[in-house]
C-alpha cells in the first residue's frame, strides 16, 4: 500500500482558493480564488514539490478550473 506524506505548505497566491486542477502533461497545479478572481499556476517539481510559475491571471468571478 502507498502512504501519503506532506511534502510542504505553500501560499496559493490569491484569497480564498476554491478549486484547482493537476494538469500532469504540463506538471502544472492551476489554482482558482473565489474572493479576487485570481487564478494562478504552479510548476510540480520532480519530486512532488511546488514551485510559483509566475504565471497567473485576474478573472472577476473565477471559482472553477477546468483542466
Amino acid at each position: 500500500p502507498t502512504s501519503l506524506e506532506l511534502l510542504q505548505h505553500i501560499p496559493s497566491g490569491g484569497a480564498h482558493p476554491r478549486h484547482f486542477a493537476l494538469l500532469e502533461d504540463r506538471a502544472q497545479l492551476v489554482v482558482a480564488h473565489e474572493k479576487d478572481g485570481r487564478v494562478t499556476a504552479f510548476d510540480v517539481a520532480a519530486n512532488g514539490t511546488l514551485e510559483r510559475s509566475g504565471q497567473g491571471v485576474t478573472i472577476p468571478g473565477a471559482c472553477f478550473v477546468l483542466a
